[in-house]
């Protein structure tokens, strides 16, 4: 993989520390008709003392290009159209437009890339951003849903500007690296007229813009003076930094992507060396922490829609990249069936007691 494709993918991996939610104490229930109900409540709560909230399960999918090499997928939106790119045999990148079903592929490449097109991003109208590689570096582009291609830099990044996603109002997010070698985010005005270019407060010179969502903030990541990285959202207006690690990360978080919700998506690696992808809550008080089961330690997590569902990609045992999608499952705690169980039997024995005093 590039360094422009994925600031933080030059990273090593090895094993899974998942985060589970903290349960909360069940309520106490009171029929008090009668001295035996009430024993019977309390019977109930020794047997069933709290409310589970579990850990939510994923369905995870694997995503390989027909005849490719490498798959990795790093862009989806609401209707589940995803984006990413794959390896030839002659370790040649394309991109592509996977559809919604996962039917179907559509190849695409930038005709000036002679050195391989990445697809990374992909908005609710079909538009794709990412970027190509020539002879002179790389460049960000974005493609319409009609497959024509607008392709640019960032004037102070020319030769040297990686392109993420376009949102519904036509901006486009990434990052450039300066002559000195200093690294900035940018974001694109609708038309290319203006280039926005900025940098973490705590990151000046490291700052790896990613995904923007459509209400204008920006996930990403920067890295400090000690060479840690640390995973930012950077708010709307560009006036304010939200910076954050995974709790469970060593010295690296890498923020991908940030739905419509303020969901953020990505990795961390940990202090064995494996890398796994993270979900962060909109509000920051939880981590989801996940491997794909075929990737255990080996988990890079890239894109998030609005409905939660995951695009990122997994190295195999043998070395090999390939994409995947994951997708919430439905649960039901077994918990709060026997709770359910337990109060449907709670006022039946009340409602009979009852009875047969009346009786």
């Amino acid at each position: 993989m590039s360094r422009p494709a994925l600031a933080c993918s030059m990273l090593s991996s090895s094993g899974m520390k998942a985060l589970s939610k903290n349960s909360t104490r069940l309520h106490r229930f009171y029929f008090g008709m009668n001295s035996r109900s009430f024993v019977l409540g309390v019977l109930l709560s020794m047997f069933v003392p709290k409310i589970t909230i579990a850990t939510p399960i994923y369905k995870f999918t694997t995503v390989d290009v027909p005849g490719s090499v490498s798959t990795e997928v790093f862009g989806i939106n609401d209707l589940g159209q995803t984006v990413g790119f794959y390896s030839d045999s002659s370790g040649l990148r394309h991109g592509f437009l996977r559809s919604a079903d996962g039917a179907s592929f559509t190849f695409f490449k930038v005709p000036q890339g002679t050195g391989g097109t990445l697809g990374l991003g992909i908005n609710n109208a079909g538009q794709i951003a990412g970027h190509y590689f020539d002879n002179s570096g790389f460049h960000g582009f974005v493609r319409s849903t009609a497959g024509s291609f607008v392709t640019f830099d960032d004037p102070q990044g020319v030769g040297n500007t990686a392109a993420f996603r376009m949102n519904a109002s036509g901006k486009v997010s990434g990052f450039y690296f300066d002559s000195a070698g200093g690294v900035h985010g940018f974001v694109r005005s609708p038309g290319g007229t203006k280039f926005d270019n900025y940098d973490d407060p705590q990151g000046v010179g490291s700052t790896f813009g990613q995904m923007i969502n459509d209400s204008g903030q920006i996930a990403g990541h920067y890295t400090d003076s000690a060479g840690n990285v640390h995973g930012f959202i950077r708010s709307a207006d560009g006036t304010s930094f939200i910076n954050f690690d995974d709790p469970a990360d060593f010295s690296v978080t890498c923020a991908q992507a940030i739905n419509d919700l303020g969901a953020v998506t990505g990795f961390y690696l940990d202090d064995s060396g494996g890398t796994h992808g993270f979900v962060r809550s909109p509000d920051g008080s939880s981590f989801f922490n996940f491997d794909d089961p075929q990737g255990l330690n080996q988990t890079f997590a890239n894109g998030i829609n609005d409905l939660g569902v995951l695009v990122g990609h997994y190295i195999d045992p043998s070395g090999h990249d390939h994409g995947f999608l994951a997708t919430r499952v439905p649960e039901f705690s077994s918990t709060i069936v026997l709770l359910s169980i337990g109060c449907v039997t709670l006022v039946g024995f009340s409602w009979r007691q009852k009875r047969s005093r009346q009786g």
